[in-house]
């Protein structure tokens, strides 16, 4: 048996070679946590979890919703509307992301083909935190996501702030 975290990683695997008959597709991966989080409000803000020099979509945000990012490197936030926040542990992380807003899921360009086949992690913590998912059309959970109400699946970062912002 092999588990797989999308139907695209199971077929790639498939096109180079993999022969294993019984397989399971896990689209949503649990994140079991051990301590009490409070319930999120509405805020009108977007989370995202990550370095800016491998998403570089952050260095051109300028909208209106803003963005609070948990980064373990400098950046300068001057002329975007981005709360910056050094890497924090599991329990400070989960605590600070169901105060309330969105968790946006958003790949670099480069990582595209790799976020369409894995199970991001960023998810799991932002379902954990009991927020909602934003994220791009056509990545590995975006189906479930979906399917299930816990979240949203938009074609670009526009879409997601204004989802953020009117809803």
């Amino acid at each position: 048996l092999i588990i797989v975290p999308s139907q695209h990683m199971l077929d790639f695997l498939r096109q180079h070679g993999l022969t294993v008959k019984h397989q399971m597709v896990q689209e949503i991966w649990d994140y079991p946590i051990s301590f009490e989080l409070g319930t999120p409000a509405y805020h009108k803000r977007i989370f995202f979890t990550g370095a800016p020099s491998r998403f570089p979509f952050i260095s051109d945000w300028k909208y209106q919703t803003p963005m609070v990012l948990y980064t373990g490197v400098d950046f300068s936030t001057e002329g975007l509307n981005i709360e910056l926040h050094g890497y924090q542990k599991e329990t400070v992380l989960l605590s600070e992301l169901s105060v309330g807003g969105y968790g946006l899921v958003w790949p670099s360009d480069e990582a595209n083909t790799y976020y369409q086949m894995v199970q991001p992690y960023k998810v799991g913590s932002y379902l954990a935190a009991g927020i909602p998912v934003i994220m791009q059309k056509g990545l590995g959970p975006g189906q479930t996501i979906l399917k299930n109400g816990l979240g949203f699946v938009v074609d670009n970062l526009e879409e997601a702030v204004k989802l953020a912002k009117d809803i």
